[in-house]
C-alpha cells in the first residue's frame, strides 16, 4: 500500500478475517491496534468484520506506534486497527496469514 503525506485517515479501524504482517518499506506510517480480546466461536464472523461496512467505537489503542522503514508489525485476526501518515509517503507489504482455513486457529483445535 502507498500513501501520500499527511494523511489523517490511511485506513479507519477495521478488523480482519486473517492475522496481518506488515513490513514498511518506505518513510513511515502510524499504526493503532486495539484489543480483540476476548471473544468466542459465536461472535467470530462479527469480530473478524468489524469495522467494514460500519464506523467502529472505540477506546484507547492497545498499540499506538509509528513504523519507520525496515521495521515490522503483527495484528492478529480479529484485531482492529487503523493507519495514517505524518510528513512522509508511506509504503508497506500487507501479508495475510490466513490460518484459520487450516484449521489452525483456536476454534478449530
Amino acid at each position: 500500500y502507498a500513501t501520500g503525506p499527511g494523511t489523517k485517515v490511511a485506513a479507519p479501524p477495521h478488523a480482519d478475517a486473517q492475522g496481518v504482517l506488515v513490513l514498511q518499506t518506505c518513510g513511515s506510517q502510524r499504526w493503532r491496534v486495539w484489543d480483540g480480546r476476548p471473544f468466542y466461536a459465536s461472535e467470530l464472523n462479527t469480530k473478524l468484520t468489524a469495522g467494514k461496512g460500519a464506523p467502529l467505537t472505540l477506546e484507547e489503542p492497545f498499540l499506538d506506534v509509528i513504523l519507520k522503514e525496515g521495521d515490522a508489525l503483527y495484528a492478529p485476526a480479529g484485531w482492529p486497527h487503523a493507519t495514517s501518515t505524518l510528513e512522509d509517503t508511506s509504503v508497506h507489504l500487507t501479508l495475510g496469514l490466513d490460518h484459520a482455513i487450516f484449521g489452525l486457529d483456536r476454534f478449530s483445535l
